[in-house]
């Protein structure tokens, strides 16, 4: 790059076969000679360190020559004057109709004086505003924007105060939040300034929902308070205490950065009509060192409770076929017999062994294990996916063995796809008089099925004949 920088222009010949005279120094021609060769990323930075060893005699000549130019040689005094920090010039290009977006793009960086960004929050351009919105809101200039919510409210409506309202404090959002309808991309960017604020309006606009459309609004704005959340334990209690249906797992987990004040509002929730309280999932795998931190200063008492109601979600589909099964972190921090007992009430105690979490066996140890699926095992000893689904969760010895006896889906070859219509048992499919295969793929060769759709594997039965699969054959 230095030797780009410290060559000479060239000098081509003429169609006359004299040499051109090389342009003037500090002119628009010089630069476009000695810089415009250079690639995009080395001539900026170079064209860069030029300004900066300029005079501020030869910088005003050659700012003044450029801005006189065309729109490419004005773009070039803009960047020189953000180069050399030139406060004065860039606060001039605000308001330019060519510069003033670059020009608002550098101010982030630079000092630019507030009073120079007022008119331009309460330009009539909407596209000045809003650039003016997010430069106040990306360089942090959060009294400024406070000080103009009640003008642009006055002036241009509750729409554009909406907008300018995630660039003010957190005070101000959370007392402006009840008069403004604020917009869904609006209320997700604020949720990042103000997470507080966030959460008690939508606990507040929750609460305010009648059965039939609190379904809706959780859908609609689920992840939105999932955010807040997550940048704020008090805004993910807020949540916890009075919208938690709004609450994702990583949500919840972030409610237990204060596992004392979460668990007081866990026990105060209202259980389910059979008795057991109300389950709020948290993502399977280790907890946070943080929380672990936090969590170990609970007694075992309490954890017990934590771990209660707050299982583990299920485990992820990596690839078709294959799970990513993490163990469970709340039950991981308990001693064994407690960690037992939990696995136990929620399985055994309530007739779910067969759909029994992964994640929640992974976090027993081996012997409980076995100890734990062995019964169910030799009461179901048929090969099927539920037991092939449980065996995956015993050690080798014992898993194999299962694993090897279950046949691969479809347990029974010959389901196919009738033109006649359903999924019907080849066996139970009745020949034509031609004499053809009845599961051939040809068109005048298609079969009758006398069973129709509920002949499956899934179902185990014959819906004609009603006698399983292996023995409906005609």
């Amino acid at each position: 790059m230095a030797a780009y920088e410290a060559s000479q222009t060239p000098q081509s010949p003429s169609r006359s076969g004299q040499p051109q005279t090389p342009p003037a120094p500090l002119t628009p021609a010089w630069l476009k000679a000695h810089f415009d060769p250079l690639p995009f990323p080395a001539r900026m930075s170079a064209l860069a360190r030029y300004a900066r060893t300029l005079t501020p005699h030869a910088y005003a000549s050659l700012h003044g020559a450029l801005d006189a130019g065309d729109p490419d040689e004005r773009h070039r005094a803009l960047f020189l004057a953000v180069a050399r920090r030139d406060l004065g010039r860039v606060t001039e290009a605000l308001t330019d109709p060519l510069l003033g977006r670059r020009a608002r793009s550098a101010a982030l960086r630079l000092p630019i004086p507030e009073h120079a960004l007022e008119p331009l929050a309460l330009s009539d351009i909407r596209a000045t505003r809003h650039d003016t919105y997010r430069l106040l809101r990306r360089s942090r200039r959060r009294t400024l924007a406070a000080q103009l919510l009640p003008q642009v409210y006055e002036r241009h409506g509750a729409q554009e105060a909406a907008r300018l309202l995630g660039a003010c404090p957190a005070e101000t959002a959370e007392a402006w939040l009840p008069r403004l309808d604020v917009p869904f991309g609006a209320l997700n960017s604020l949720a990042r300034t103000a997470p507080r604020a966030v959460a008690e309006h939508l606990a507040a606009r929750r609460e305010e929902r009648a059965r039939q459309d609190a379904y809706r609004f959780t859908r609609r704005y689920r992840a939105v308070a999932s955010v807040a959340a997550q940048r704020d334990a008090h805004a993910a209690l807020v949540l916890l205490e009075r919208a938690p249906d709004l609450l994702t797992p990583p949500g919840v987990l972030a409610a237990l950065r204060l596992p004392a004040e979460s668990l007081a509002v866990l026990r105060t929730a209202r259980p389910h009509l059979d008795g057991w309280p109300e389950e709020h999932p948290i993502p399977a795998g280790p907890l946070p060192s943080s929380q672990r931190r936090a969590l170990a200063e609970l007694p075992v008492e309490d954890l017990v409770a934590l771990a209660e109601r707050c299982p583990s979600s299920a485990s992820r589909d990596r690839t078709p076929g294959r799970r990513e099964v993490s163990p469970d972190g709340l039950l991981r921090l308990l001693p064994p017999a407690e960690r037992r007992s939990i696995v136990e009430s929620r399985t055994v105690g309530r007739g779910r062994t067969r759909g029994a979490a992964l994640t929640m066996l992974a976090a027993l140890d081996p012997a409980d294990r076995v100890n734990l699926l062995a019964p169910w095992l030799e009461r179901h000893g048929r090969p099927s996916w539920s037991t092939a689904r449980l065996a995956a969760a015993l050690p080798l010895a014992q898993g194999e063995p299962l694993l090897h006896g279950t046949r691969p889906w479809p347990a029974y070859a010959g389901v196919t796809t009738q033109r006649t219509g359903g999924n019907g048992c080849s066996r139970c499919a009745r020949r034509r008089r031609n004499g053809f295969s009845p599961w051939s793929t040809r068109p005048r060769m298609s079969a009758v099925p006398l069973c129709g759709p509920l002949c499956s594997p899934r179902h185990g039965h014959c819906a004609a004949t009603k006698l399983p699969l292996p023995d409906c054959s005609r």
